[in-house]
């Protein structure tokens, strides 16, 4: 533990690259608002610290990789605080981003903030909102589509999680292609739920012309007639929200969402029409898709989770 007194947190501050490529692509933005808060809190003597201060030595030169909004608190507060001051020796600049991304993980760190640090979006050709719609549909598809607890009790880390999702970031290129010129009111129906977004990209990557009809359809609801698997579905999906979310309309289980797609695109698949979508019993299952390689984690991790 050390004193840090305004001064030496000013010295940090001063001390610190800011304007390094590799921090300006990683770091998130410092919030005024909050280094407020932090220092009301200093000058009222609530302040807890909950974390350390963590400063990195790269290439000589030296990054605050943790603790950037307390050491700005403490200069304006001019109330000194006693607090782990950690210094790490960085190799390379990868050392760096992971050191960033892991650092106080469980605390404050929010998946947006490592998976910039990891440059998601450069590695997997995506937007920063496809980047996050995938990988929340990876994790639902770890999850045996929501029904197991497995990762809640071993939680995948987003490292594993971002090369899990190196050989579908094509797919959802190929989603993104598929539903181009549609307005964005449809196109949330299918991307912004991972039990949907899961179930485009498992079609996608098995049936991707049949996948390219269908999604589509199901986005605008253009030349449909009632019987259509494309028109239940859009009909479910624009009155139906995922149990949890705060939505105003009927609410139901992700698993139970992933279900009803499955339903109509086998209908879909099959090329027959419906009066209702009557969900199956058991797993989960595309038709056509049989083959499609669903993510998994290494024996080793199964294991360990078992």
């Amino acid at each position: 533990m050390l004193v840090v007194t305004p001064s030496l947190a000013r010295q940090y501050i001063d001390e610190c690259t800011h304007d390094d490529a590799i921090m300006d692509l990683i770091m998130r933005p410092i919030r005024p608002d909050w280094v407020q808060t932090l220092a009301r809190r200093m000058t009222a003597g609530q302040f807890t610290p909950s974390a350390s201060i963590g400063l990195a030595h790269y290439n000589g030169k030296t990054f605050i990789v943790n603790g950037n909004h307390t050491l700005r608190a403490i200069v304006v507060s001019g109330k000194a605080q006693r607090l782990p001051v950690i210094h790490h020796d960085v190799k390379t600049g990868d050392e760096l981003r992971h050191l960033y991304a892991t650092y106080d993980r469980g605390l404050s760190r929010k998946v947006h903030d490592s998976l910039r640090a990891y440059d998601a979006t450069n590695v997997l050709g995506l937007s920063q909102m496809e980047v996050e719609g995938l990988l929340a549909s990876l994790k639902f598809m770890l999850s045996d589509f929501g029904r197991s607890s497995a990762l809640r009790r071993e939680p995948v880390s987003d490292v594993d999680l971002l090369e899990i999702a190196q050989p579908w970031a094509t797919t959802m290129i190929e989603i993104r292609m598929a539903l181009d010129g549609i307005p964005q009111t449809g196109r949330r129906l299918i991307v912004r739920r991972r039990a949907v977004l899961s179930s485009a990209l498992i079609t996608m990557k098995g049936q991707p012309e049949k996948a390219s009809v269908f999604w589509p359809q199901v986005a605008s609801g253009e030349k449909l007639v009632r019987t259509d698997p494309a028109f239940k579905l859009r009909e479910y999906l624009t009155t139906t929200g995922v149990m949890g979310s705060n939505a105003s309309q009927i609410t139901e289980p992700s698993w139970r969402m992933a279900m009803t797609a499955a339903a109509a695109w086998n209908k879909f698949f099959d090329g027959q029409k419906v009066v209702s979508l009557r969900l199956g019993q058991g797993r989960i299952s595309f038709k056509g898709c049989e083959d499609v390689a669903l993510p998994a984690r290494t024996v080793e991790k199964l294991l360990e989770i078992a």
